[in-house]
């Protein structure tokens, strides 16, 4: 499993949630959307089955799989709350390419909300044997902040960490 470092912090094990989607301050069983979704300190695990890279998420029972043969956006997309992922490889980084986010989605710290013209670049590298960087560039034509380029966190492999289940419930989020 791999966990964002958080302040630097590589020892940080607590699930961190986004505040601003409901007054309880959790998502009401929702999926916090792309970016955040990859940017709270809740395990992630990479699968790479043939031609796809499978990211699932230990906070919100939801994964992404993204095909990585650098195939185009497909036209004419409803917005979701992943929006829609396309990836390739750029040597030994794996590019995803998102677009089709729902709307009054927030960006990675709540700070503004994204319209349905909203592209995310991410970039994973493996930079060691037990660190990934992952950088993350913004475009959002509709936004106050049309553009962020190459924002730059860190990862650490957890070997031994499991996936705990979370969920929803009336008085908050809760861990099990």
């Amino acid at each position: 499993m791999w966990n964002l470092k958080l302040n630097g912090d590589p020892h940080h094990d607590e699930p961190m949630f986004y505040a601003g989607v409901n007054k309880e301050g959790d998502f009401g069983c929702r999926p916090p959307g792309v970016p955040q979704v990859s940017l709270t300190a809740n395990a992630q695990q990479f699968l790479q089955p043939p031609g796809y890279l499978l990211i699932v998420y230990e906070g919100i029972h939801s994964a992404r799989m993204i095909p990585m043969d650098g195939r185009p956006h497909a036209p004419d997309l409803e917005p979701t709350f992943l929006g829609d992922s396309v990836g390739r490889y750029e040597g030994d980084v794996a590019v995803i390419d998102t677009v089709s986010i729902r709307a009054a989605m927030s960006d990675a710290g709540g700070h503004h909300m994204q319209s349905e013209n909203a592209h995310y670049v991410e970039r994973y590298r493996r930079t060691g044997a037990t660190t990934m960087s992952f950088e993350l560039t913004i475009e959002d034509p509709s936004s106050p902040f049309p553009y962020l380029p190459g924002l730059q966190f860190d990862f650490t492999l957890r070997p031994a960490k499991e996936h705990f289940e979370l969920i929803s419930k009336e008085s908050g989020t809760h861990r099990t």
